[in-house]
């Protein structure tokens, strides 16, 4: 598996990752562990700490210090978090500029995309421009993106 190789060649993300068909749970259910991602549960998910979380009605804002390897290590991210029911998408978009003021800042032209997919139910995820919808290669470690959903 992707554990097994070596650190130099690690396996990304690439253009996209689909997970197998997820059985024994309900579409409801596995949104709603989906939404856990956009607030404070995602030290659950991803090497961050110190999060903050603001609604701020059409989307959640949030900063957090990655606290993980790699090239974003120690670094402060800032997000606008998008939820869609209808789509089964959430995306997530790099704020720059905020300096922790939640009304503040701009959104970045690249956003990264949660999608669940139905028929057969599964969870998608990949990184796109936000004007043109093209997907985008995400360096992302993919052992660490595809075992996200089983957490």
């Amino acid at each position: 598996g992707a554990a097994d190789v070596p650190a130099a060649s690690v396996e990304e993300v690439g253009l996209g990752y689909i997970s197998p068909a997820l059985e024994g749970v309900r579409e409801a259910e596995l949104w709603k562990a989906m939404l856990l991602k956009t607030g404070a549960g995602i030290v659950d998910f991803l090497p961050v700490k110190d999060v903050r979380i603001e609604d701020m009605g059409t989307h959640i804002w949030r900063r957090m210090l990655f606290v993980g390897s790699g090239p974003t290590s120690g670094q402060v991210m800032t997000q606008h978090i998008y939820t869609d029911d209808a789509s089964g998408e959430i995306r997530f978009v790099p704020v720059e500029g905020s300096d922790g003021d939640p009304g503040m800042g701009e959104e970045g032209r690249e956003e990264i995309v949660n999608g669940l997919l139905r028929d057969p139910l599964r969870i998608e995820y990949y990184r796109r421009d936000r004007t043109s919808k093209e997907r985008l290669h995400w360096s992302a470690p993919l052992a660490r993106t595809s075992k996200e959903r089983l957490h």
